[in-house]
């Protein structure tokens, strides 16, 4: 027997790289035996969706910091922030240092090397043990919970998921109309959205907005690389 082979439980994934994710769900098929994979997205407000529904809610979440549709400490708080069971176990494919305490006042509960199989399994069985993985002031599930709910919100708190992901593209330079492609819904939706987040960011222009956008993720902890 392996020595990953008593962990039990549901997890869901989230990367927006569909490879990465297929070595993911791999790995923990073959060396976990007893976790089931209830969901592998690749769209960050997709795996909140998913988590916040008690229909398809994981025991764990597997989260890539790294990623274009919601940055992966947001996926991380904005499931915090309205869930305290569910544990939260984030990866990167760079320096833990450099985000290690963003991630950790996110609400997770550990993190771990993207490209560092052994402790992607021991992380799993850390977390959905009940422990934290890292060095970065990790609480469990029930005690981030609190202490985000007693946090004064974000400006990045204030916007809908759908929302995150027309500002993200707004402050690339895309187009309504690319937009609305890459979103699949009308340039007139984008419109809205785009509306909608200049209200919520206090801003008077879309320029505004988007420098108001991106400025967050500074004044707030939210970078995003991963």
């Amino acid at each position: 027997m392996g020595i990953f082979d008593d962990l039990t439980g549901t997890i869901g994934m989230v990367d927006d790289d569909r490879r990465s994710l297929d070595s993911l769900e791999r790995l923990v098929l073959e060396m976990t035996p007893g976790l089931r994979i209830a969901w592998s997205v690749i769209d960050g407000p997709r795996a909140v969706s998913l988590t916040l529904d008690a229909r398809t809610r994981p025991d764990l979440v597997l989260v890539d910091l790294s990623m274009e549709s919601m940055s992966g400490v947001m996926v991380c708080r904005r499931i915090r922030r309205r869930d305290s069971m569910v544990k939260l176990l984030a990866m990167t494919s760079f320096a833990k240092e450099t985000f290690g305490f963003d991630v950790a006042q996110a609400g997770a509960q550990g993190l771990v090397s993207k490209n560092d199989e052994q402790e992607i399994l021991e992380g799993l069985a850390t977390v959905l043990g009940g422990g934290v993985y890292g060095d970065f002031g990790f609480v469990d599930a029930r005690a981030s919970f609190d202490q985000l709910a007693h946090e004064t919100p974000k400006r990045a708190d204030l916007v809908s998921n759908r929302e995150v992901q027309v500002l993200d593209l707004m402050s690339r330079g895309l187009t309504d109309l690319s937009i609305a492609k890459r979103l699949g819904i009308k340039a007139a939706t984008v419109r809205k959205h785009a509306q909608s987040s200049m209200q919520k960011l206090n801003a008077e222009n879309r320029v505004q907005a988007v420098l108001k956008w991106t400025g967050h993720h500074t004044e707030d902890g939210m970078r995003r690389q991963g």
